[in-house]
């Protein structure tokens, strides 16, 4: 027989089983919600102390044997049945998740009122070159333990998770405390995500709500499905065959008719990752916990047209071999026999997300042919405004000149030729053109007949201001206007009104029985 008891330095080579700050925590928690944990709060430090970083749950907590199990490396069978709702696998979780972090994880778990509590500190074993797992009295423990730490810790049951000599959250978040934040704050996010079904259970989940903060902050709220959305369309639940995993789809509403309520639940921002495009595929979660998501492992490709699609896959915790759930529990791959499932329902399910998308489409070229209109009616609109103020120009120009033709031109011996010419030709001429030209354009609307008034005192000054004046001068006396020339240039003008009336309807007539005949002209 041959002793092949690992050296110790093992320790220092399971740091690099590639766990990130987010999914480290997330792993310590899913160890509290298997103990049945209400309350899980995550401390930091703050100014002036010591850097730790602190998972403490009012779970059930372990008595000695239980906890020194824990702190062993694979104290658990991964192949072991376990509990439905358990999110443990390979009996590393807590030493890995923690070592990956810090150079010393000390666990402190309260069990009926007893306290236990052991510690790894690499730097210990390091030295000792042994396998040195360390007891704490409680007194021992009470020095460990940061102030607002202890504060937290469960008088009758629960666990406390303390990490301390941090030397890669450096690394990872910076060397400022600012930086630390910043870190903090985004694995905030990332557990609002991950646990999310835990924090605002759907009304068919199984399971009991608890409660994240991160210093006393609630983490986020988040929901990539936006099941409360009326707008959202959800899929009928399908099993897959043979299987307990089951997948219901969504289509989520359009980007334009989400509320920043909305846009906070699905953590929509600029930068990639965080988008409707990078954010749709399948959610997958074993025993409600968020393993993956925003993939669709290669069963659809990522498209503009399939952004508002998402399928969440649930896959017991007994599945975990088929589905090749890695350590850290962030990676999961569908096998062979579910991936053909999956890809059947996929498809049905992008096509709603096709239509809608589609149907923005059609409704982005609607709103821009709408604009085209009416920008073209805004165009015609001036054109007519334009037109208008030239015929009313053409009319009093016309009108001025007889003016000035009478007073600086015409003499006694013109004035019959002027009134012959002027008064009796060429302004019921011209009242009449315009007065036509105004109906068959219907500048105005209604309000044309108003003008038929106008041109009647105009007629009447016309008379008024030559002939009448003249004479008013010639006699040294005043002679009222002639009312009967209004009556008469009225006339005249609503002649001319009535036969560009007439002339417009005739056209509009003439254009609704083209357009019946031939309707493709409209589009």
């Amino acid at each position: 027989m041959v002793d092949c008891t690992p050296d110790p330095n093992l320790l220092e080579s399971m740091r690099s089983v590639g766990y990130s700050l987010n999914t480290a925590v997330a792993d310590i928690i899913d160890n509290s919600i298997a103990a049945h944990a209400k309350t899980i709060s995550i401390r930091y430090f703050d100014h002036g102390e010591d850097p730790y970083v602190a998972i403490i749950d009012d779970g059930d907590g372990m008595d000695y044997e239980t906890a020194v199990n824990a702190m062993k490396l694979a104290g658990t069978n991964p192949n072991a049945k376990r509990n439905a709702n358990d999110l443990g696998r390979f009996g590393l979780g807590l030493k890995t998740a923690s070592l990956s972090q810090a150079r010393s994880v000390m666990l402190s778990t309260v069990q009926h009122g007893r306290q236990n509590t052991l510690r790894w500190d690499l730097d210990h074993v390091a030295r000792t070159r042994e396998w040195d797992l360390e007891t704490l009295d409680e007194e021992q423990t009470n020095l460990e333990l940061p102030r607002k730490v202890r504060d937290l810790m469960p008088s009758t049951h629960g666990t406390c998770v303390l990490w301390r000599n941090l030397d890669r959250l450096g690394n990872v978040a910076g060397d400022s405390l600012q930086d630390i934040d910043q870190a903090m704050l985004e694995l905030s996010g990332y557990l609002g995500l991950v646990f999310h079904r835990f924090l605002h259970p759907y009304p068919e989940d199984e399971i009991e709500r608890i409660s994240i903060t991160v210093n006393d902050e609630p983490v986020p709220e988040r929901d990539p499905f936006l099941v409360n959305n009326l707008a959202t369309q959800r899929q009928r639940m399908q099993r897959i065959p043979g299987t307990d995993a089951t997948l219901c789809g969504y289509t989520l509403p359009y980007q334009n008719k989400l509320t920043m309520e909305d846009r906070g639940l699905l953590d929509l921002k600029q930068e990639k990752g965080h988008t409707l495009f990078d954010t749709q595929g399948f959610y997958i979660y074993r025993a409600y916990r968020l393993i993956t998501w925003g993939s669709w492992f290669r069963l659809l490709t990522r498209k503009e047209a399939t952004k508002l699609s998402r399928v969440q896959v649930d896959i017991p915790n007994n599945m975990d071999d088929e589905w090749t759930l890695d350590i850290k529990k962030s990676q999961a791959t569908p096998p062979k026999t579910i991936r053909d499932a999956m890809k059947r329902y996929v498809e049905k399910l992008a096509a709603p997300s096709r239509r809608t998308q589609q149907f923005r489409e059609g409704e982005q070229k609607m709103k821009s042919y709408y604009d085209y209109l009416e920008e073209s009616t805004n165009v015609v609109k001036s054109n007519a405004n334009r037109n208008k103020i030239i015929t009313i120009l053409s009319y009093l120009l016309i009108w001025a000149f007889a003016m000035i033709v009478f007073w600086f031109f015409a003499s006694g011996s013109d004035a019959m030729g002027y009134s012959l010419m002027f008064l009796w030709f060429i302004l019921p001429i011209s009242t009449f053109i315009v007065s036509i030209v105004i109906g068959k354009n219907n500048f105005w609307g209604k309000g044309k007949w108003a003008f038929t008034l106008f041109f009647g005192v105009m007629y009447m000054l016309a008379e008024y201001g030559t002939f009448k004046m003249a004479n008013n001068i010639a006699f040294n006396k005043l002679n009222a206007p002639d009312l009967g020339m209004i009556v008469a240039g009225a006339i005249i003008s609503a002649i001319g009104m009535l036969v560009g009336s007439l002339w417009n309807k005739k056209r509009h007539n003439q254009k609704k029985i083209s357009n019946k005949k031939n309707p493709n002209l409209l589009f």
